[in-house]
């Protein structure tokens, strides 16, 4: 499933992520591993744009929507027994799979994070530096579908890593 919002992002770009991913192959070499391969579609489109009226919780509203949206549609599925790839978008996407995975009611869940960095420590204080942390728990390697934008040869990489990782996590 998709999730191509830039909404809560800084900047436009993490919304075009899931249309990349899929004509990179990345649901071919899936199933060319041996998985089984539904694709469930997208989500509404979201490009972040200025939000000048909030602008320390710039897009928030619409930000919500898409995590809400994500859950509601995301819950069906695991329910079901699926396992899921979201591709995203921005990080939020990580708050409507938790929120999907919570209403399962089941034991701790497996979640597996590829982000397109990992979070600096800054002078955001003790707790942000905490979260950063944890959130470097959650991400595998420097695996960065940012820095293979309009390189074709470097997404075909990223993907087939993604793939290898699913597969052997999931086998």
């Amino acid at each position: 499933m998709g999730v191509p919002s830039s909404a809560a992002s800084y900047a436009a770009g993490q919304d075009l992520a899931p249309a990349a991913l899929r004509s990179a192959g990345l649901l071919g070499q899936l199933i060319a591993s041996g998985l089984q391969v539904h694709d469930d579609g997208d989500l509404p489109h979201q490009a972040w744009s200025p939000d000048r009226d909030h602008p320390l919780a710039q897009n928030a509203g619409r930000a919500a929507a898409s995590v809400r949206q994500l859950a509601d549609r995301l819950h069906p599925l695991l329910a079901r027994g699926d396992i899921a790839l979201v591709l995203g978008g921005n990080c939020t996407i990580a708050l409507g799979v938790v929120a999907a995975l919570r209403r399962l009611g089941a034991g701790a869940p497996g979640l597996l994070y590829v982000d397109r960095h990992y979070p600096r420590p800054g002078r955001r204080g003790a707790h942000a530096a905490a979260r950063d942390q944890r959130m470097r728990a959650l991400s595998i390697g420097e695996l960065n579908p940012t820095r293979c934008a309009g390189d074709p040869a470097a997404l075909a990489r990223f993907v087939t890593s993604i793939t290898r990782i699913l597969a052997a996590t999931i086998h």
